[in-house]
């Protein structure tokens, strides 16, 4: 095969036998064209995809469940379709053949026709409720062929020369065909044929033994600077080793907070510019907001924690209204989780159960602090659904992906739950518009975090330079004085 456009007869010969000039050939089960393009190959395989599609039809028609469905279809006939695909170059076209396909097959498994009127948008809703956020093909491809860039750009060899390299001569005229290396430019901003002159320093977590680390994701706008204080405090009372969050747009109380706890070196807080389009709505985290991008940039922020936090033991993902008060006769978080740990050892994820106290019951008793003046919690678990409320941690050297509220272990670990009787999840909330019934809800009274309230109040007051960093609450700190004072 020959790849020029000068060359209509080109005669090679090999020991003396001539070789056959065709215009295209396979070559380990892809098909290779003389015009360097992708689009036969593509064709080819999203027909070879739709055989085995049709040839599963029994299967498509059945009664079995939509996620064991898409299951089958991702290993079976997406796979099929992706054979190769580091090698492929992406044009217009054939990224809307390969989302034309998925939409087709992902239509066909709901039951969907195109008559119904439903949008691709709506159909990728409900795969999404059915079985999690999944990776659209086009995505896949991308990234199998990011991947097989970097392999290839991290090594000297043949492949990374040829890669790099130029053919040499004028260019035609008119508009370039596009190349592999085109897609990649597109995809990073990458100059493909220059030396990199800046890169990132590759950082290595330190391994910590005995050790939990909490990601907050991100944290914005106004709050109230003494629960934060009094979160860092209970979570130094745990022996939480440190504390990860991104923020975003804070009032200076609370800035001034989360500053002193990066001095003592509990916490590090990195400050988020989220990047918008040119001319696209502002993007950030305080309400009003685009709620769907937000919800997106705090998975990207959790995922953030499980990589620099990977030296530690277990990481867990959680909110500041948040509270894991230990029973059972254990002490930390880290007693908790070697607990569940010890009970399922093939496990990577561990989720708790949570118990909402909602604000709107009111206070039930007086206290200094602001988590001790309610006591009421609601009866059952999980308010709002498991997969809105449960809190999960993490192994996360043996996790593949966060999102807020569920973790993705790698293969062959599992996820299990913390022994219902070796913690109370405390979470210190208002009743949301959506909630419905909230003042009727079914409720009893939990003290257990009370046991904690002398501890953590003589801790807060041990702080050196309270008043400064309290600067605005003066009257909350001569309470907690005056509560230890009577006390003793």
């Amino acid at each position: 095969m020959v790849s020029s456009e000068r060359v209509n007869d080109a005669s090679i010969t090999m020991d003396d036998e001539p070789l056959e000039l065709v215009h295209k050939f396979k070559y380990l089960g892809a098909t290779l064209h003389e015009d360097g393009s992708s689009t036969v190959e593509v064709r080819t395989r999203i027909a070879l995809a739709t055989a085995a599609y049709a040839k599963l039809g029994k299967i498509w028609k059945s009664s079995i469940s939509f996620k064991a469905k898409h299951k089958l279809f991702r290993s079976l006939v997406s796979s099929i379709l992706t054979y190769g695909c580091e090698t492929w170059t992406l044009q217009a076209d054939t990224e809307r053949r390969i989302q034309a396909f998925e939409n087709k097959c992902l239509r066909k498994l709901l039951r969907i026709s195109y008559k119904d009127h439903v949008t691709n948008e709506s159909v990728r809703e409900l795969v999404v409720a059915y079985v999690g956020l999944q990776e659209p093909l086009l995505a896949t491809v991308k990234r199998r062929k990011l991947a097989w860039f970097g392999h290839v750009t991290r090594h000297d060899s043949l492949s990374k020369t040829i890669l790099q390299g130029t053919v040499e001569g004028k260019r035609r005229r008119g508009r370039q065909r596009k190349a592999w290396c085109d897609n990649i430019k597109e995809w990073t901003g990458m100059a493909m044929y220059e030396p990199v002159r800046k890169a990132l320093p590759i950082v290595f977590p330190q391994r910590v033994p005995k050790s939990v680390g909490v990601c907050l994701k991100v944290t914005y706008g106004s709050m109230d600077p003494t629960k934060v204080l009094e979160w860092m405090e209970y979570h130094r009372l745990m022996a939480v080793t440190s504390v990860f969050t991104y923020t975003f747009d804070l009032d200076p109380p609370v800035q001034a907070v989360l500053d002193y706890y990066v001095k003592l070196g509990f916490l590090t807080a990195i400050p988020a510019h989220p990047a918008t389009s040119t001319g696209g709505a502002p993007r950030g985290f305080r309400r009003p907001r685009f709620e769907k991008q937000a919800w997106v940039d705090e998975i990207w922020a959790a995922n953030d924690c499980k990589h620099r936090m990977s030296g530690l033991d277990y990481v867990i993902v959680m909110d500041m209204d948040e509270f894991i008060v230990p029973k059972k006769g254990l002490q930390t978080y880290y007693d908790i989780l070697e607990l569940a740990q010890k009970n399922n050892y093939n496990a990577a994820g561990f989720f708790f159960n949570s118990h909402v106290i909602l604000l709107d019951w009111g206070a039930t008793r007086e206290s200094p602090l602001q988590i001790g003046k309610f006591t009421l919690r609601t009866k059952t678990p999980n308010y709002n659904g498991f997969y809105q409320n449960a809190r999960w941690a993490s192994i996360p050297q043996k996790t593949y992906f966060l999102e807020n509220n569920v973790v993705y272990p790698r293969k062959p670990f599992v996820t299990a739950p913390v022994p219902r009787d070796a913690y109370t999840l405390f979470h210190y909330r208002a009743c949301k518009p959506a909630w419905k019934r909230c003042a009727v809800r079914p409720r009893l009274e939990d003290k257990s975090m009370l046991q904690h309230e002398l501890p953590l109040v003589q801790r807060i007051l041990a702080l050196p330079n309270l008043d400064s960093v309290l600067y605005n609450n003066s009257d909350y700190i001569q309470g907690l004085r005056s509560w230890l004072r009577k006390r003793s």
